[in-house]
């Protein structure tokens, strides 16, 4: 059964917090978040984004359409990296990856980690579907 995250924010020009719910993006650790209003999307790691200023489908995202540019609040960043931390642990479970118990922090983000695995799948399709 498909669960989907959800985070409580409050974008600029709200009157008040709304619920979205998250999805990762695979092109340069973007993030989207959709409500029933309003839709963003932005990067992971800056913070920068884009959001519609009114309407909750993707092409709401188009300057045509009224989207401007905005920076999320570091507490939604800090609520979508422990959200993506979490789907990247139960990825890493699905594959057979033991968590590795270190006392230091890691040097590579979970991000890092999937695209090293995604590399690898990709060689071990090219080497059995000859």
């Amino acid at each position: 059964m498909k669960t989907f995250n959800h985070v409580t924010t409050q974008l600029p020009g709200m009157r008040k917090p709304a619920q979205f719910t998250a999805f990762p993006h695979t092109n340069g650790g973007e993030y989207l978040i959709q409500s029933d209003r309003r839709i963003a999307r932005f990067n992971l790691a800056t913070g920068a984004g884009i959001m519609s200023t009114r309407g909750s489908r993707s092409f709401h995202l188009d300057a045509d359409k009224g989207a401007v540019p905005f920076t999320a609040s570091r507490e939604l960043l800090e609520e979508v990296n422990r959200l993506e931390a979490v789907r990247l642990e139960r990825q890493r479970e699905r594959r057979g990856v033991k968590p590795t118990a270190t006392a230091t922090a890691p040097t590579t983000s979970p991000a890092d980690e999937l695209d090293a695995h995604a590399e690898s799948d990709a060689a071990l399709f090219a080497k059995y579907s000859r």
